[in-house]
């Protein structure tokens, strides 16, 4: 419910307050006095794009400032929770658009700054605006088969198709990421089991590498290694004046000078020809063991190469697997071979997952048809309480039709509703945008608002010149009409008609005040003589006489009975 309005800054408006309570408030005022004003400074707060054309002082900010006690309306506490924003314990919401004088626009909700996005979508919970050219929610699908369910005071049909809905999407979300991770598991497995396959056939080994790497290095070296290992026994006992020849050629000539210093050690040790003799031992050991090396040491091209395709082998197996460490390669065959054997199919819960979405998909098809079948017969009965309550407010030949046309499911069932209606005898049903004029959709939106009212949770509504069109009886029952519908919802009514201005709980007035060098819009709320005078001002259309004031009274006296 709309409590306060704040505006200042704005056109005409230098600051206005206004404080709005429940039922029917009517809103008066010549015409040019500034009603359009208020209903454009409104229009910001739900998302209407800001212009700085419209600022009274350039050097100011205009600020539009609108309070509402959301108590009872669920579905803007649930929006608010939805978005993280925070409401009082008092349960009053506060919007706010401010515009600079550069044309720079702001907007807050509860002092947080939103988006215009956001106060597009608050406020079509908060306010239902209806003018002579707009049917807006009218098109809205929601809206309407919001409208036919609401006949219903028995919601479990809409609640199992809406639960059912919700079942139907959650098992259908797990089967798709299901089938997502069995998708990954097997792309996975695919590129596992090749990676093992090619680890697995080059069947690396602890220390390998390193071990080829050195072999690689005799190998590429062999011939030079060959020449200097030949040359190497040579000279150790190869030819005569190698280490061996001249060693035996020195013992020989100490054996022969009969020396016994020579023969005998000093000091208890080995004497100087047994250490010569010691050294020819491990030439004859040394020669043996380089004989053996010179023997191991391969010069065959054809090693040389596969040991050179070995390491290659090595080298980009380590490039593919991204390691640097040689000994990386059997680890991780190692780790792949595990993980192959320890792996599960995601697959095996699939059947079960495919039952269970086909038993839900049935629950859903069957609460889709129980909602259709009583959405179908809320359709007639909605047709024929139209048909009459629109009458009452000047369309006597209309004909209307709620037709329910099945679609695919989606959240709100298996149907749309189309609002067919023919405003004139022999006239074709044609869509209700198509035919209707501002006036005729207003008063027929009207006579939906009396048909639902207290039904369905509506914002507060606003009716700008609704009854524009129509007079006398017609206009004194299309007043009772928004009465009857403030008795459970707050009505904002604009009106020109003295019929429909003597049914509101509450009158304001919109008027002009000349200052000195400026014309600014006021509103103000009228006590109960204040509202006489502006009914017979209304009825009379000249100045007020004593007869207006009479017939300002009859009027008043009938409009609430």
């Amino acid at each position: 419910m709309l409590v306060n309005l704040h505006i200042s800054n704005y056109a005409l408006i230098e600051r206005l307050d206004v404080e709005f309570g429940r039922g029917l408030s009517i809103i008066t005022g010549e015409t040019g006095a500034g009603k359009s004003i208020i209903l454009g400074a409104i229009d910001l707060l739900r998302g209407r794009r800001a212009d700085s054309s419209a600022l009274r002082d350039k050097t100011m900010k205009a600020v539009v400032e609108a309070e509402f006690d959301v108590h009872n309306n669920e579905a803007v506490q649930r929006w608010l929770a939805s978005q993280d924003y925070e409401l009082g314990e008092d349960n009053v919401l506060v919007l706010r658009r401010e515009i600079s004088p550069t044309g720079r626009s702001r907007a807050f909700i509860n002092d947080s700054p939103a988006n215009l996005q956001a106060m597009q979508e608050l406020t079509l919970a908060l306010l239902d605006i209806h003018s002579q050219h707009q049917t807006q929610q009218l098109a809205n699908p929601r809206t309407r088969l919001s409208l036919i369910d609401s006949l219903t005071a028995d919601k479990s049909l809409l609640k199992r198709y809406r639960d059912a809905y919700e079942g139907y999407n959650d098992t259908r979300k797990r089967l798709l990421q299901l089938q997502q991770e069995i998708d990954v598991a097997s792309t996975r497995r695919e590129e596992l089991l090749e990676q093992y396959d090619y680890l697995s056939k080059l069947n690396p080994k602890p220390g390998e590498q390193k071990e080829l790497e050195t072999l690689f290095d005799l190998q590429s070296r062999a011939n030079q290694l060959k020449e200097d290992m030949s040359l190497t026994r040579k000279n150790l006992d190869g030819y005569e004046q190698s280490a061996r020849s001249l060693i035996e050629r020195s013992l020989s000539l100490l054996r022969h000078m009969r020396i016994s210093a020579l023969e005998t050690g000093q000091n208890g040790g080995p004497s100087v020809i047994d250490r010569l003799q010691s050294i020819l031992i491990d030439l004859k050991d040394i020669n043996a063991e380089l004989e053996n090396l010179d023997g191991e040491i391969d010069d065959d091209p054809k090693q040389l190469a596969r040991t050179e395709k070995r390491l290659d082998d090595l080298y980009q197996a380590q490039q593919r697997f991204k390691t640097e460490d040689p000994e990386r390669l059997p680890k991780l065959l190692e780790e792949m071979k595990r993980e192959i054997e320890e792996s599960e199919d995601p697959g095996v819960m699939l059947p079960a997952l495919r039952l269970e979405l086909h038993h839900k998909a049935k629950e859903l098809k069957e609460a889709a048809v129980a909602l259709s079948q009583q959405r179908t017969e809320n359709a007639k009965a909605f047709s024929e309480q139209l048909q009459q309550k629109a009458r009452l407010l000047g369309l006597p030949n209309l004909k209307f039709e709620a037709r329910i046309t099945p679609v695919k499911l989606w959240s709100q069932g298996a149907d749309l509703v189309d609002f067919l209606c023919a405003f004139n005898k022999n006239q074709s049903l044609v869509s209700l945008e198509q035919t209707a004029s501002g006036g005729e959709a207003s008063r027929l939106m009207l006579a939906m608002k009396a048909i639902v009212a207290g039904k369905l949770q509506l914002p507060t509504l606003i009716f700008d010149e609704i009854d524009t069109g129509i007079s006398g009886e017609i206009a004194t029952l299309a007043g009772r009409m928004m009465r009857e519908i403030g008795e459970n919802l707050q009505v904002i009514t604009i009106t020109h008609l003295p019929q429909v201005a003597a049914c509101g709980n509450a009158n304001y007035k919109v008027f002009k005040q000349d200052n000195e060098n400026e014309t600014l819009t006021r509103i103000r709320r009228l006590d109960n003589d204040e509202r006489r005078y502006e009914i017979a001002r209304m009825l009379s259309g000249a100045e007020v006489d004593e007869a207006a004031l009479q017939n300002a009274d009859s009027l008043l006296k009938n409009q609430i009975q």
